[in-house]
């Protein structure tokens, strides 16, 4: 399993409702929006963690 840093930029594969699919790099992962849903194809950022998936938010 790879390690994302925190402040690294990707973008959402599917919608986060409030989890979902991302892509960093070449990579997929599962990731979770804190606070609203984020539609598929818009960039977002990893704020941290949660168990094992990214917590993201939109840029």
């Amino acid at each position: 399993e790879k390690q994302v840093e925190v402040g690294v930029q990707g973008y959402t594969l599917t919608r986060l409702a409030p989890m979902g699919k991302v892509q960093i790099g070449d990579t997929i992962f599962e990731a979770k929006s804190l606070d609203s849903y984020v539609d598929p194809r818009r960039e977002v950022i990893v704020i941290g963690y949660d168990n094992a998936s990214l917590v993201v938010r939109p840029l």
